[in-house]
């Protein structure tokens, strides 16, 4: 869980390819800003299938962004 954009950049940190990110894009960093926001995320369970996966959360939604899925191949 950060603040730091830079995570979100999946250019550099590829869904999939890690344990999981939270990213914060609020303007206000203090607790009374933040604390709405986590409980949210809480509350939806997406720590749970947070694996592999990038959440970017505001202040009214979240966006999870998962590992591209790869084509089945064919027998």
């Amino acid at each position: 869980m950060t603040y730091d954009l830079d995570f979100a950049d999946v250019r550099r940190f590829p869904a999939g390819e890690h344990a999981g990110l939270v990213v914060f894009r609020l303007h206000d960093q203090r607790w009374a800003t933040l604390r709405a926001p986590v409980e949210r995320l809480l509350a939806l369970g997406l720590l749970e299938e947070l694996e592999g996966k990038l959440a970017v959360v505001t202040k009214n939604r979240i966006r999870l962004r998962r590992a591209p899925t790869k084509p089945e191949s064919l027998p």
